[in-house]
């Protein structure tokens, strides 16, 4: 499931956040600030990828070949 994986990640980056929240190192700070947004980034972009994956199909169907069944 799509949203499960995507309420996941934007719970480890809500962790990360908070580490990096009560971290006294600025050194953890970023790294816990810099995983924050690559689990950001991840649960957009898996987002992203399913609505790609589907404009590209719908405009595929829209060729004069159609989609192929078989490659």
């Amino acid at each position: 499931n799509m949203e499960s994986g995507q309420d996941w990640l934007r719970s480890k980056a809500s962790a990360h956040e908070a580490l990096a929240r009560r971290e006294q190192s600025a050194l953890k700070r970023f790294w816990h600030s810099t995983l924050a947004l690559m689990f950001r980034l991840l649960a957009g972009g898996l987002a992203g990828l399913f609505a790609t994956y589907l404009t590209h199909l719908g405009f595929d169907a829209m060729t004069p070949m159609g989609l192929p069944l078989v490659a």
